[in-house]
Protein backbone atom coordinates (compact mmCIF):
# COMPACT_ATOMS: atom_id res chain seq x y z
CA UNK A 1 0.00 0.00 0.00
CA UNK A 2 1.42 3.53 -0.89
CA UNK A 3 2.06 6.15 1.78
CA UNK A 4 -0.27 8.58 2.26
CA UNK A 5 1.12 12.33 1.58
CA UNK A 6 -1.31 15.30 2.35
CA UNK A 7 0.27 18.86 1.40
CA UNK A 8 -1.16 21.83 3.20
CA UNK A 9 -1.18 24.85 1.14
CA UNK A 10 -2.74 28.36 1.81
CA UNK A 11 -4.13 29.32 -1.14
CA UNK A 12 -6.77 27.94 -4.01
CA UNK A 13 -4.15 25.89 -5.32
CA UNK A 14 -4.23 27.16 -9.14
CA UNK A 15 -0.92 28.45 -9.86
CA UNK A 16 1.22 27.34 -7.17
CA UNK A 17 4.18 26.03 -9.83
CA UNK A 18 6.47 24.59 -6.62
CA UNK A 19 4.28 22.43 -5.08
CA UNK A 20 2.84 21.59 -8.67
CA UNK A 21 5.81 19.97 -9.37
CA UNK A 22 6.50 18.45 -6.18
CA UNK A 23 3.13 16.75 -5.87
CA UNK A 24 3.49 15.47 -9.64
CA UNK A 25 6.91 13.92 -8.74
CA UNK A 26 5.80 12.17 -5.81
CA UNK A 27 2.41 10.64 -7.75
CA UNK A 28 4.62 9.81 -10.25
CA UNK A 29 6.80 7.69 -7.80
CA UNK A 30 3.80 5.91 -6.42
CA UNK A 31 3.11 7.83 -3.52
CA UNK A 32 -0.77 8.42 -2.52
CA UNK A 33 -1.20 12.85 -3.00
CA UNK A 34 -3.43 14.73 -1.75
CA UNK A 35 -3.66 19.03 -0.99
CA UNK A 36 -5.32 20.54 1.15
CA UNK A 37 -6.36 24.32 -0.30
CA UNK A 38 -8.97 27.03 0.55
CA UNK A 39 -11.97 26.97 -2.09
CA UNK A 40 -12.88 30.04 -4.13
CA UNK A 41 -15.83 30.62 -6.30
CA UNK A 42 -15.50 28.81 -9.65
CA UNK A 43 -13.42 26.20 -8.34
CA UNK A 44 -13.99 22.33 -8.27
CA UNK A 45 -14.37 21.57 -4.11
CA UNK A 46 -12.31 18.34 -4.79
CA UNK A 47 -10.56 17.07 -8.58
CA UNK A 48 -8.05 14.53 -9.82
CA UNK A 49 -4.88 16.79 -11.52
CA UNK A 50 -2.07 14.26 -13.26
CA UNK A 51 -2.01 11.61 -10.15
CA UNK A 52 -2.62 13.69 -7.31
CA UNK A 53 -5.79 14.88 -5.58
CA UNK A 54 -6.98 18.61 -4.48
CA UNK A 55 -9.36 19.28 -2.05
CA UNK A 56 -10.72 22.83 -1.54
CA UNK A 57 -12.31 23.85 1.68
CA UNK A 58 -15.12 26.20 1.66
CA UNK A 59 -13.87 28.89 4.29
CA UNK A 60 -17.54 30.74 5.57
CA UNK A 61 -15.26 33.36 6.86
CA UNK A 62 -13.62 33.88 3.78
CA UNK A 63 -15.78 37.46 2.55
CA UNK A 64 -15.23 38.90 5.89
CA UNK A 65 -12.53 42.23 6.56
CA UNK A 66 -8.84 41.42 5.78
CA UNK A 67 -8.35 43.10 9.66
CA UNK A 68 -5.51 41.08 10.70
CA UNK A 69 -7.80 39.97 13.34
CA UNK A 70 -10.57 38.36 11.54
CA UNK A 71 -7.82 36.99 9.29
CA UNK A 72 -6.53 35.29 12.31
CA UNK A 73 -10.32 33.64 12.50
CA UNK A 74 -10.21 32.95 9.23
CA UNK A 75 -6.95 30.83 9.78
CA UNK A 76 -8.36 28.97 12.85
CA UNK A 77 -11.54 27.99 10.29
CA UNK A 78 -9.40 26.57 7.96
CA UNK A 79 -6.66 24.57 10.32
CA UNK A 80 -10.08 22.99 12.57
CA UNK A 81 -11.68 22.09 8.94
CA UNK A 82 -7.83 20.17 7.79
CA UNK A 83 -7.56 18.71 10.80
CA UNK A 84 -10.68 17.04 10.38
CA UNK A 85 -10.19 16.14 6.75
CA UNK A 86 -6.54 14.77 8.01
CA UNK A 87 -8.02 12.85 10.87
CA UNK A 88 -10.37 10.90 7.93
CA UNK A 89 -7.33 10.65 6.04
CA UNK A 90 -4.99 9.09 8.45
CA UNK A 91 -1.72 10.21 6.07
CA UNK A 92 1.69 9.09 6.62
CA UNK A 93 3.18 12.73 6.15
CA UNK A 94 1.72 16.05 6.41
CA UNK A 95 3.65 18.68 4.10
CA UNK A 96 3.20 21.97 5.23
CA UNK A 97 4.23 24.87 3.17
CA UNK A 98 5.33 28.08 4.94
CA UNK A 99 4.37 28.33 8.72
CA UNK A 100 0.27 28.62 8.53
CA UNK A 101 0.68 24.85 6.90
CA UNK A 102 3.39 23.67 9.37
CA UNK A 103 0.85 24.69 12.07
CA UNK A 104 -1.62 22.24 10.50
CA UNK A 105 1.08 19.72 10.00
CA UNK A 106 2.71 20.02 13.72
CA UNK A 107 -1.09 19.78 15.08
CA UNK A 108 -1.64 16.43 12.94
CA UNK A 109 1.58 14.82 14.18
CA UNK A 110 0.57 15.47 17.97
CA UNK A 111 -2.60 14.09 17.72
CA UNK A 112 -2.05 11.52 15.15
CA UNK A 113 1.63 10.47 14.64
CA UNK A 114 2.09 11.36 11.34
CA UNK A 115 5.42 12.61 9.71
CA UNK A 116 6.37 16.26 9.33
CA UNK A 117 7.92 18.21 6.09
CA UNK A 118 8.38 21.68 6.85
CA UNK A 119 8.65 23.20 2.91
CA UNK A 120 9.61 27.18 3.73
CA UNK A 121 9.45 29.31 0.41
CA UNK A 122 11.28 32.01 1.69
CA UNK A 123 13.34 32.85 4.72
CA UNK A 124 10.90 34.39 6.93
CA UNK A 125 12.56 36.13 9.95
CA UNK A 126 13.57 38.96 7.54
CA UNK A 127 10.35 38.74 5.11
CA UNK A 128 9.37 42.11 3.15
CA UNK A 129 5.70 41.10 4.62
CA UNK A 130 6.46 42.78 8.15
CA UNK A 131 6.35 45.55 6.50
CA UNK A 132 2.76 45.20 5.27
CA UNK A 133 -0.54 45.99 6.72
CA UNK A 134 -0.61 42.52 8.30
CA UNK A 135 2.99 42.61 9.84
CA UNK A 136 1.32 40.99 12.90
CA UNK A 137 0.18 37.99 11.32
CA UNK A 138 3.82 37.33 9.99
CA UNK A 139 5.58 38.08 13.31
CA UNK A 140 3.32 35.52 14.71
CA UNK A 141 4.18 33.10 11.87
CA UNK A 142 7.94 33.59 12.48
CA UNK A 143 7.14 32.71 16.57
CA UNK A 144 5.42 30.03 15.59
CA UNK A 145 8.16 28.87 12.93
CA UNK A 146 10.62 29.38 15.51
CA UNK A 147 8.74 26.50 18.16
CA UNK A 148 7.88 23.97 15.69
CA UNK A 149 10.82 23.93 13.04
CA UNK A 150 13.12 22.01 15.36
CA UNK A 151 10.12 19.27 15.89
CA UNK A 152 9.55 18.33 12.39
CA UNK A 153 11.07 15.41 10.60
CA UNK A 154 12.78 16.78 7.59
CA UNK A 155 13.23 20.33 6.21
CA UNK A 156 12.42 21.64 2.23
CA UNK A 157 13.74 24.78 1.06
CA UNK A 158 14.07 27.37 -2.03
CA UNK A 159 18.15 28.01 -1.79
CA UNK A 160 21.18 27.27 -0.26
CA UNK A 161 21.35 30.30 1.71
CA UNK A 162 18.14 29.56 3.58
CA UNK A 163 19.31 26.16 3.98
CA UNK A 164 22.44 27.14 5.79
CA UNK A 165 20.88 29.23 7.94
CA UNK A 166 17.53 27.76 8.77
CA UNK A 167 20.34 24.32 9.62
CA UNK A 168 22.70 26.56 12.02
CA UNK A 169 19.27 28.17 13.87
CA UNK A 170 17.64 24.56 14.55
CA UNK A 171 21.09 22.45 14.85
CA UNK A 172 19.13 20.53 11.61
CA UNK A 173 21.34 18.71 9.15
CA UNK A 174 18.54 17.16 7.43
CA UNK A 175 17.45 19.72 5.06
CA UNK A 176 17.27 19.93 1.64
CA UNK A 177 17.04 22.62 -1.29
CA UNK A 178 14.56 22.59 -4.23
CA UNK A 179 14.61 25.29 -6.65
CA UNK A 180 11.77 27.17 -7.48
CA UNK A 181 12.23 26.86 -11.73
CA UNK A 182 9.43 26.67 -14.26
CA UNK A 183 8.51 22.72 -15.28
CA UNK A 184 10.34 21.76 -18.40
CA UNK A 185 8.03 21.95 -21.21
CA UNK A 186 9.97 21.68 -24.65
CA UNK A 187 8.84 24.45 -27.14
CA UNK A 188 7.42 23.87 -30.27
CA UNK A 189 9.89 23.59 -32.90
CA UNK A 190 9.25 26.50 -34.90
CA UNK A 191 12.53 28.13 -34.88
CA UNK A 192 14.50 24.74 -34.82
CA UNK A 193 16.06 25.03 -38.77
CA UNK A 194 15.95 28.93 -38.46
CA UNK A 195 19.47 30.18 -39.06
CA UNK A 196 18.72 34.01 -38.86
CA UNK A 197 19.81 36.21 -35.73
CA UNK A 198 16.92 36.83 -32.61
CA UNK A 199 18.08 40.57 -33.63
CA UNK A 200 19.93 41.75 -36.37
CA UNK A 201 20.46 45.48 -35.66
CA UNK A 202 21.58 44.81 -32.20
CA UNK A 203 25.72 44.12 -31.95
CA UNK A 204 26.32 44.42 -28.56
CA UNK A 205 28.28 41.69 -26.82
CA UNK A 206 27.70 40.34 -30.51
CA UNK A 207 24.13 39.53 -29.75
CA UNK A 208 23.26 38.64 -33.14
CA UNK A 209 25.73 35.99 -33.65
CA UNK A 210 23.04 33.61 -32.27
CA UNK A 211 20.68 32.22 -34.40
CA UNK A 212 16.91 31.34 -33.33
CA UNK A 213 17.75 27.71 -34.05
CA UNK A 214 20.40 27.79 -31.24
CA UNK A 215 18.38 29.97 -29.00
CA UNK A 216 15.90 27.21 -29.75
CA UNK A 217 18.05 24.44 -28.97
CA UNK A 218 19.24 26.39 -25.74
CA UNK A 219 15.43 26.49 -24.06
CA UNK A 220 14.67 22.73 -25.05
CA UNK A 221 17.76 21.64 -23.42
CA UNK A 222 16.55 23.62 -20.41
CA UNK A 223 19.82 25.77 -20.87
CA UNK A 224 20.42 28.66 -18.89
CA UNK A 225 22.58 30.05 -21.29
CA UNK A 226 19.07 30.92 -23.20
CA UNK A 227 17.74 33.06 -20.20
CA UNK A 228 20.96 35.09 -20.38
CA UNK A 229 21.24 35.59 -23.80
CA UNK A 230 17.40 36.56 -24.42
CA UNK A 231 17.61 38.91 -21.24
CA UNK A 232 20.34 40.90 -22.68
CA UNK A 233 18.58 40.80 -26.14
CA UNK A 234 15.83 42.39 -24.03
CA UNK A 235 17.80 44.94 -22.56
CA UNK A 236 19.50 46.21 -25.49
CA UNK A 237 16.11 46.21 -27.53
CA UNK A 238 14.37 48.25 -24.49
CA UNK A 239 17.72 50.60 -24.27
CA UNK A 240 17.27 51.53 -28.42
CA UNK A 241 13.23 51.83 -27.79
CA UNK A 242 14.01 54.26 -25.13
CA UNK A 243 16.83 56.43 -27.45
CA UNK A 244 14.30 56.47 -30.04
CA UNK A 245 11.73 57.79 -27.51
CA UNK A 246 13.97 60.27 -26.28
CA UNK A 247 14.79 61.13 -30.06
CA UNK A 248 11.30 61.81 -31.26
CA UNK A 249 10.64 63.74 -28.49
CA UNK A 250 13.72 66.45 -28.57
CA UNK A 251 12.61 66.52 -32.47
CA UNK A 252 8.77 67.04 -31.60
CA UNK A 253 8.02 63.97 -33.58
CA UNK A 254 6.49 61.53 -31.43
CA UNK A 255 3.05 61.53 -32.74
CA UNK A 256 4.79 59.98 -35.61
CA UNK A 257 6.48 57.64 -33.67
CA UNK A 258 3.46 56.63 -31.55
CA UNK A 259 1.43 55.72 -35.07
CA UNK A 260 4.31 54.36 -36.17
CA UNK A 261 5.29 51.96 -33.28
CA UNK A 262 2.00 51.05 -31.36
CA UNK A 263 0.72 48.15 -33.36
CA UNK A 264 4.30 47.04 -33.40
CA UNK A 265 5.55 46.53 -29.62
Amino acid sequence: MSKKIVHIVLNQFTHDSRVIRECKSLANNGYDVTVIAYWLPGLKLQEMVTGYKIIRIPITTKSWSKNPLIQIIKYIEFLIRSLLLIKKMKPDICHGHNPDGLLIGYVSKLFWKSKVIYDSHELWAYTTHLQSRSSILYKIGIVLEKAMIVKVNFIITVNDSIASIISKQTKNDKIIVIHNVSEYKPIKNKFKKDDTPINKSIGIKNLNAYSKSYINHLINSNEILASMILTMNNIAFYQQLMKKIRDAIKSNTFDVFYRKYINVI
